[in-house]
């Protein structure tokens, strides 16, 4: 008679367990707690920044440009609040409202936006232009004959400042007062 072998190399036996083999697996529960917080914050900064770029922040959409008009309504500027440093940009100011027989608009740009950026051209071209000691006057010639209206006024310009900029654009007045709006830009790099 033939009694059963004992070896152990049978390759029909089942594998030892591994709780069995005496096998330690470690946990780290403190290092994957920090894992998952941190990918949740990596998630939801991403879903902050595709909020934002869907609001304009980025290029275009509602936050990306603004309008803003004085309290007389006289004056409305509309300019892009969010920019690239280097890079080009356009306002468009109009002034309302001009008393019949006025032969010009005196603009006056702060020198807080002048020196955040470098203007390459005004359309229509000014006649003149004055330097105080807040900013500059640029005086735009009007056709005394032309039918009365909102005239306009555009300027390109290139950014040369970083970060949020804030300065004020205005009209004066044929009673020399100063009616004027405060733009808010931000720069990216």
């Amino acid at each position: 008679m033939h009694t059963p072998s004992t070896s152990t190399s049978s390759s029909n036996a089942n594998p030892p367990s591994p709780l069995s083999s005496g096998l330690t697996v470690h946990e780290h529960l403190d290092f994957q707690r920090r894992a998952w917080v941190m990918e949740r914050v990596a998630w939801g900064l991403m879903g902050v920044l595709l909020l934002l770029a869907t609001l304009g922040v980025f290029a275009t959409g509602p936050l990306a440009s603004a309008t803003r008009t004085d309290a007389t309504r006289q004056l409305s500027v509309e300019y892009a609040r969010f920019v690239r440093h280097h890079g080009h940009t356009e306002w468009a100011v109009t002034v309302r409202d001009l008393p019949t027989g006025a032969t010009g608009i005196d603009l006056f740009i702060d020198n807080d936006l002048l020196r955040e950026q470098t203007i390459n051209q005004f359309i229509p071209e000014p006649s003149s232009s004055r330097i105080t000691s807040d900013g500059v006057i640029y005086t735009f010639d009007i056709d005394p004959d032309a039918l009365p209206g909102p005239r306009s006024v555009q300027i390109r310009s290139t950014i040369d400042g970083l970060g949020a900029m804030e300065g004020r654009v205005g009209v004066l007045l044929p009673n020399g007062n100063l009616t004027a709006v405060t733009l808010w830009m931000f720069a990216y790099p």
